[in-house]
């Protein structure tokens, strides 16, 4: 349980983002992604934190090290950002899943409405709700 419950700001931090393809010159301050993995011409994948291009070079830290890589390796750039579609989605996942809860909670407090319907069929009185 406490596992789950640690869990859940992680998850709520995923479904507000998504994952785009960036170019090299969105790695200018001031809205520089923090990650960026790089899909390198032979199919490898790195993932660069703090990358910023400087001439040809793409320089980044991986694993606390410094790496360089040449632009023309480079065959895409993908970095997360926040997504106000996936935002609202989950704002709107809640407030129905808020309202289900509170609704199941008050009927289960109050219970159906008979209207007096199982005192009538003891009574023997005709009713709708009672089986003939």
């Amino acid at each position: 349980m406490v596992r789950q419950a640690l869990a859940l700001p992680g998850f709520l931090l995923a479904a507000c983002t998504t994952v785009r393809l960036v170019h090299v010159g969105d790695l200018e301050p001031p809205h520089r992604p923090t990650r960026v993995w790089v899909t390198r011409s032979d199919r490898s994948i790195v993932a660069l934190d703090s990358a910023q291009v400087v001439g040809d070079t793409l320089i980044g830290t991986m694993r606390g090290k410094v790496e360089r890589l040449a632009v023309s390796e480079v065959s895409s750039l993908r970095a997360r950002e926040p997504s106000d579609l996936r935002t609202g989605e989950l704002i709107l996942a809640v407030v129905v899943g808020a309202s289900a809860a509170v609704t199941d909670l008050a009927f289960r407090q109050t219970g159906p409405q008979t209207h007096g319907c199982p005192y009538l069929c003891l009574t023997g009185a005709s009713s709708p709700c009672c089986p003939n």
